[in-house]
């Protein structure tokens, strides 16, 4: 076989791989988009008066008007999902870091709508959905934000500060057993959390578990978590009243 064809083997395959990768839901709408393109073309033509009835003009700017009137964005939003996954994380990332901005900002809602993008480029992008969980913390849509940092936990399973979340949000809303399990995952991963340890502690204390909670108390205060230190000694002096 000669260079001219194992070169031409090559970027065959290489073409072929690259249409194999691209997610099956952005080829389908890609497909989708060409289809609905043809049909306003043949659509038009036959709006054309190709004179076989006796007139002699063929309205030709009518069909341009047609095409003109298609979608862009649709159509941008299909040959974006065809994109390599490099470009697509890449641009995802650039989603993420403007979230993250107007959140500082205190924009929340324009930031969700930058993760959303993020997402829609990227859907296994951990990082997207826990800014986007601690943005519906901000909210107020606690029930949202925990899908999020249960769905980063998925992605990644050794993500701490998911754990840290899903803890104080569980503890929120009165579920200490649930809160618990979270902390203490975080803290195996974290075992420096300080703030983990005064959240589990409180929880324990609640149950009625007053050695454990002293005890955790007593070690977020060690890791330099003022809090932990203030309540280890109120919970210290109850104890022994």
């Amino acid at each position: 076989m000669s260079e001219k064809n194992i070169t031409q083997g090559a970027e065959e395959k290489g073409s072929r791989r690259r249409f194999i990768n691209a997610d099956p839901w952005a080829v389908c709408v890609f497909v989708a988009a060409l289809m609905a393109l043809f049909l306003v073309g043949y659509l038009g033509i036959r709006s054309m008066n190709m004179g076989f009835v006796g007139t002699r003009e063929v309205s030709i700017k009518g069909w341009l008007k047609d095409i003109e009137k298609y979608p862009r964005r649709f159509m941008e939003e299909a040959f974006r999902g065809v994109q390599p996954r490099s470009k697509r994380v890449k641009e995802a990332k650039v989603y993420i870091q403007r979230g993250y901005i107007l959140h500082r900002k205190s924009r929340f809602q324009e930031a969700l709508g930058e993760y959303g993008k993020a997402i829609r480029l990227d859907p296994k992008n951990h990082e997207a959905y826990f800014f986007r969980g601690l943005t519906l913390i901000k909210t107020g849509e606690y029930d949202k934000a925990i899908r999020d940092f249960e769905t980063v936990i998925e992605l990644r399973a050794d993500f701490a500060d998911a754990y840290d979340n899903l803890g104080w949000l569980h503890i929120r809303e009165g579920d200490c057993d649930k809160g618990i399990t979270y902390l203490t995952r975080s803290i195996e991963l974290k075992p420096k959390n300080g703030w983990a340890y005064y959240n589990r502690g409180r929880c324990y204390f609640e149950k009625g578990e007053r050695g454990k909670a002293l005890e955790d108390l007593k070690r977020a205060c060690e890791l330099g978590y003022k809090e932990g230190c203030r309540l280890y000694e109120r919970y210290g002096k109850m104890q022994k009243s």
